[in-house]
């Protein structure tokens, strides 16, 4: 905005004529005490919603900056992407895409309707299956829906023989999400799976849930779901509660182990430890 909301002056800064503001922060100015919901001034600018209100007044707030970016477009976001690919600090993952780490996890409904999809990179494969993984921010998007940033650093696992995709959260009340799939296919950069609405978590405090029993059971009959298909989910499901349940791996150290060098950010092959562990 080109003035001080409680002053009316012009921004001083030398050669500035505007000054970027959210929403959030301009109300808190113009109306100290007090948030305002009437229109704002022609001469302000807004998203088509507010931003979330930032920890810290005037400082960076990465919150404010990724929910900005939620808001726009996957193609602006995309030409921002490789426009700033251009700069040293993307260095890294201009490698990653020459050298095919960069991939597509993409899930779907019954049907072919586009569900959850997300960028992840590879990370590594030992006996479990292929290892991939993502940094706190990372955008995920449901379907047409507008993109929400990852909270927090994941890794996830296609396994070598199953019908699931699991998933270990860095932080967060969840510890281990697995959805209940048809079997992961790879093609290229692109990773599919259908997802059968199935999924076992296992919280930080040791519980196991099986979650979303009711959606699997509605979309038997609105989607079509073949009796094999039920069958097979039904299964996947008990044998997932007990193996994550008891700590089987790779429900143990192994995944926690691969969330820790996604720290680090190198990609390694079966070690003979892996090899070792039941």
């Amino acid at each position: 905005m080109p003035e001080h909301p409680q002053t009316g002056l012009a921004w001083e800064e030398p050669g500035t004529r505007s000054a970027v503001l959210s929403w959030y922060c301009w109300n808190w100015l113009a109306s100290p005490g007090e948030l305002r919901t009437d229109a704002v001034p022609e001469q302000v600018w807004r998203d088509d919603r507010p931003s979330p209100p930032a920890r810290e007044l005037f400082r960076p707030d990465g919150r404010i900056f990724l929910d900005g970016l939620a808001g726009r477009s996957a193609l602006w976001l995309r030409e921002v992407r490789e426009r700033f690919g251009e700069f040293p600090c993307f260095e890294a993952s201009r490698v990653e895409r020459r050298a095919g780490m960069a991939l597509e996890m993409r899930f779907t409904k019954w049907g072919g309707k586009l569900h959850w999809h997300y960028p992840v990179v590879r990370l590594g494969t030992d006996r479990h299956g292929w290892w991939l993984g993502g940094r706190e921010g990372t955008f995920f998007q449901r379907g047409d829906e507008t993109p929400i940033p990852r909270p927090h650093d994941y890794v996830m696992l296609v396994p070598a023989d199953g019908e699931w995709i699991a998933t270990w959260d860095a932080v967060g009340e969840t510890e281990i999400y697995v959805d209940v799939t048809t079997r992961p296919v790879r093609n290229g950069n692109l990773i599919e799976a259908v997802d059968l609405d199935l999924d076992v978590i296992r919280q930080r405090d040791g519980r196991v849930l099986l979650v979303d029993e009711d959606e699997f059971e509605e979309h038997q009959v609105l989607l079509g779901y073949p009796a094999d298909l039920i069958a097979r989910a039904r299964a996947t499901a008990d044998d997932l509660v007990a193996r994550v349940g008891a700590h089987e791996e790779p429900f143990g150290e192994v995944g926690r182990d691969w969330l820790r060098k996604l720290s680090g950010g190198a990609p390694r092959e079966e070690s003979a430890a892996d090899r070792a562990r039941p």
